[in-house]
């Protein structure tokens, strides 16, 4: 059986919740030096709350349906899917795509989110096994999924960080928190819509 592009992004999404609970973790020591990091090893009772934290928001993330995840990435609440605006918005700005050619070859253009969404992944079909296709749909199902689960940790850590650090220190967490989250949804963004104009890409030239 193969293997699906989330099952091979799971390994690295499990490296990036490890990494926020280190993140985490090393703003609990007094100081960022070796003897209070291994000092903080040993108090294990302090790790436990994010730890138990990190385990949970990583279980939460596979409940988020796909149209929520494409919500946070695309800030759309209806039709947040990127191919559902493959024609009105993502053919327009891609220079490989000729969409006179296509509307000559299939017909007008749908321009309603549903039926562009509908027709995009009909045409999507075709190409999904082309190793450039596949590569970029790994890269936007990786980055959407993280910027899931960075909302979730900033929800789930932040109020944890004023319990347990100082009011600065839960601050610069914080901050950190929803700086990711920024940078990993526009990283998404980028690449859901390259996915989609990839496929466009590879229909058009094919005419």
């Amino acid at each position: 059986m193969a293997i699906s592009l989330k099952d091979l992004n799971r390994p690295a999404l499990v490296l990036v919740i490890i990494a926020n609970f280190a993140i985490y973790s090393a703003f609990l020591a007094p100081t960022l030096n070796f003897g209070s990091m291994v000092a903080l090893l040993k108090d294990y009772e302090n790790l436990l709350p994010g730890a138990l934290v990190a385990l949970i928001v990583g279980v939460l993330n596979s409940q988020l349906s796909h149209e929520i995840k494409a919500r946070l990435v695309f800030w759309r609440w209806l039709h947040p899917l990127p191919g559902s605006f493959a024609f009105t918005k993502v053919a327009k700005r891609d220079t490989r795509i000729d969409p006179d050619a296509l509307e000559a070859a299939y017909g007008p253009l749908p321009t309603e989110p549903a039926q562009q969404n509908r027709l995009w992944f009909k045409w999507y079909r075709e190409y999904q096994n082309e190793v450039g296709i596949s590569q970029v749909h790994r890269e936007y199902l990786f980055t959407r999924d993280w910027a899931g689960l960075s909302v979730l940790l900033a929800v789930a850590l932040t109020p944890l960080a004023f319990w347990q650090m100082t009011d600065s220190r839960a601050w610069l967490l914080a901050a950190f928190l929803v700086l990711q989250y920024f940078l990993v949804r526009r990283s998404a963004k980028n690449h859901g819509e390259r996915f989609v104009a990839s496929v466009l890409a590879n229909k058009s030239a094919s005419i």
